[in-house]
């Protein structure tokens, strides 16, 4: 799905409910489990900002990190990159 800006609650749940899922049973079993979730998201806020990262997507192969959307041409040099060493 291309956007051009954040996307809005209804696009979200109109989606949601394409796919066959009930976007009120969704986000109440969110709530439930918020604290965690959040808990989980802000670990990995922190390993990300550790790593430099300045968004997604961004990929660690081997000892090297590589910022930004990789093809699949891209991907595979530098696993073969990383094999090398």
């Amino acid at each position: 799905m291309v956007t051009p800006a954040r996307l809005r609650k209804e696009e979200v749940e109109a989606v949601l409910a394409e796919a066959g899922l009930d976007p009120s049973d969704l986000f109440a079993a969110f709530k439930e489990d918020m604290v965690r979730i959040d808990g989980i998201l802000a670990r990995n806020m922190v390993q990300a900002n550790a790593f430099g990262f300045g968004g997604a997507p961004a990929f660690i192969i081997e000892t090297r990190i590589y910022h930004g959307a990789m093809d699949r041409q891209a991907l595979q040099a530098a696993i073969a990159t990383a094999r090398e060493n």
